[in-house]
């Protein structure tokens, strides 16, 4: 990330197209190197603002020595309230970037070297500074056709987003107090949403998240949506294929919920939680494989990975303290659990092609759990009541095997 330093320069150098309204105490610099370029600060009748543009020049030092000659930018910062600051700086060609401040006490960073970006941040609250950076919302670019905006309406809502490949979309939401969001994509054509509403945790230390939510993206044409609403809520989410999509929904309090896919094609994701302090991990590593998780309830807990091509993987839980896992590999396999009641287990495991599994358990205690390798098996278990205990392996193939308690 560049660093933008912020120096006084005499109006007499100010180029073509840049207008400036201050009122007390404030700070406005521009430079331009280039033509058809468009700078405004107006500052909206606050106090002690500060903002900075620069197209073609990153410092004052490179402005004099001529910079970088830039065509066709447009660069806007509006700042109303006392104490915001906001920079901006565009070395490539035919970007736009606007910042917009209400209130006080917001940062905000722009920053697009390529050509063809867009970048847009709004911020009406107090968005702060925290242990990760200096500025309440950050965006840079350094591909080409990339479109990124922030919206924050709260306090000490943090944002970012980098997007150094080429035609990216990455869109943030927040609403509240103490959201936080962090989005990368280095690929090409790829989406990132995030949307949180309520007190989430903002900058933590989990180990493998440090944000309310995170979305990482380095393949093409990848989709990743996240929606938060409630307390506490983490949610993390990587993609390293092409065309896969990812989706995570959660409302309450303390949910956690990841995504990983690591490589391959056309995977689909998607994580539901209804309630407080459940727990869900998926992961995948073939193609064209579809993971499902759905818990409603409390203190649910659910894991599945597929590592093959066309398999099928789903969990429903309703309830409190139930756990299940699946674990697929191979082809054209199918794997369900679905419970409800209270600190039920499940877990499945196929590696071979073509199978079934399914578990169904009601009540509370009941223990299940299904292997299978080989082709064309089909194995299913179904409990109610409490404390019951089934187990099933096939090896082989077309056999079948179910248990009813």
């Amino acid at each position: 990330m560049k660093k933008l330093v912020t120096m006084a320069l005499p109006l007499a150098i100010l180029l073509a197209g840049a207008t400036i309204a201050v009122a007390d105490g404030n700070t406005a610099n521009q430079y331009q190197v280039g033509e058809s370029n468009t700078a405004n600060i107006d500052q909206s009748g606050g106090n002690s603002n500060v903002a900075v543009q620069g197209q073609g020049a990153a410092t004052l030092d490179y402005f004099w020595a001529g910079g970088t000659y830039v065509t066709g930018n447009s660069a806007s910062i509006t700042q109303s309230g006392d104490g915001n600051s906001a920079i901006q700086t565009q070395l490539g060609n035919y970007n736009t970037a606007a910042i917009n401040q209400f209130n006080g006490g917001n940062g905000a960073y722009q920053e697009q070297t390529g050509d063809y970006n867009s970048a847009s941040i709004w911020q009406e609250g107090a968005q702060g500074a925290n242990a990760w950076s200096q500025f309440g919302a950050e965006q840079y670019q350094s591909g080409a056709a990339n479109y990124a905006q922030i919206y924050q309406n709260g306090a000490s809502n943090y944002g970012k987003q980098y997007q150094p490949g080429s035609g990216n979309l990455a869109l943030m939401a927040q609403s509240g107090s103490e959201n936080s969001a962090y989005q990368e994509q280095t690929g090409t054509g790829n989406f990132a949403g995030v949307s949180q509403s309520g007190a989430n945790p903002g900058y933590i230390d989990a180990g493998w998240s440090y944000y309310g939510a995170q979305q990482y993206q380095s393949g093409s044409y990848n989709t990743a949506y996240s929606t938060q609403s409630g307390n506490d809520n983490l949610s993390w989410q990587e993609q390293n294929g092409n065309s896969g999509y990812v989706e995570i929904g959660q409302t309450g309090t303390g949910n956690i919920a990841a995504q990983g896919q690591w490589a391959g094609e056309g995977n689909m994701a998607f994580i539901y939680q209804q309630g407080d302090y459940h727990f869900a991990i998926q992961e995948q590593s073939g193609n064209y494989n579809y993971a499902s998780i759905a818990q409603y309830g409390s203190s649910n807990a659910a894991y599945q990975s597929q590592a093959g091509e066309s398999g099928i993987s789903r969990i429903v839980q309703d309830g409190a303290g139930n756990q299940a896992e699946q674990y697929q590999g191979g082809y054209y396999n199918t794997a369900d659990i679905s419970q409800s009641g209270e600190s039920n287990s499940a877990g499945q495991e196929q590696n071979g092609d073509s199978g079934i599994l399914t578990i169904t358990q009601t009540g509370s205690f009941n223990d299940a759990f299904q292997y299978q390798n080989g082709y064309g098996n089909t194995a299913s278990i179904t409990q109610s009541g409490i404390g019951n205990v089934a187990s099933q392996h096939q090896s082989g193939s077309y056999n079948a095997a179910t248990i009813v308690q």
